[in-house]
């Protein structure tokens, strides 16, 4: 609102860039560890991701993946529901941006005190299904603000999914596997929300809150299906 566009995000692209370079160099500073890397052959690129297809744990929680994606993707699009069905201006709708950012530093630290204490599958559990009630509260009361408060707290509860989920993979998946199964649950995971963009195309402007709650649906089915799993077939 204050500067030209163009250098706002010329800016911000600047420091972006630099925040991504200091992180590279921060990993590469961390010591290693080589114990198991020494029990880890090198394996057959096709004969791997076979090897992974096959697991019950692949098999089990592609569905899953690809649903959150399609949950997360919805989300994805708040700014441009919030815009479309509460008339709000670009100005408040880019509060989205900050409380974003706030809710999720505060749930880090909040799953961060509690997942070593709370079995973490139960925390992706409780925060999957919390965060689906505030999505689909968003656009419940037409005031902007209140849209931005249930925005937040879908955050902050989603945190709880979004590094739960990567933490119980750690428990579930053999480490000489993590590589190649991480790698195919993100392709799922951003395959359903590609599915979601286009999904919301459709649906944003006539059934917004028919989209937040199939965006609620597959992130409930998503989170009880790896609690289902951890019940069901348990840890390796």
């Amino acid at each position: 609102g204050i500067y030209e566009y163009r250098k706002v995000i010329f800016f911000g692209y600047l420091i972006v860039c630099f925040a991504i370079v200091s992180g590279v160099v921060a990993i590469f500073s961390v010591k290693k560890y080589e114990a198991e890397l020494e029990n880890v052959k090198q394996k057959n690129i096709a004969k791997e991701i076979w090897t992974v297809l096959k697991t019950p744990f692949m098999k089990f929680l592609i569905v899953p993946n690809f649903l959150r994606g399609i949950g997360s993707g919805i989300l994805g699009m708040s700014a441009v529901i919030m815009i479309a069905q509460l008339g709000a201006s670009e100005s408040i709708s880019s509060l989205l941006s900050v409380a974003m950012a706030i809710s999720v530093v505060i749930g880090c630290i909040i799953f961060g005190q509690i997942y070593r204490k709370i079995r973490v599958i139960k925390c992706v559990l409780f925060g999957g299904l919390i965060g689906t009630v505030f999505l689909c509260l968003m656009i419940a009361n037409k005031n902007p603000m209140v849209f931005v408060l249930m925005y937040s707290l879908t955050w902050l509860f989603f945190t709880f999914v979004d590094y739960g989920i990567p933490v119980y993979v750690t428990q579930i998946v053999g480490y000489e596997h993590m590589g190649t199964y991480s790698a195919i649950r993100m392709l799922t995971h951003m395959s359903g929300t590609t599915v979601a963009t286009f999904i919301s195309g459709k649906m944003i402007d006539n059934n917004s809150f028919l989209l937040l709650l199939l965006g609620g649906a597959c992130i409930t089915i998503s989170v009880v299906s790896y609690y289902v799993f951890e019940k069901t077939l348990g840890r390796r």
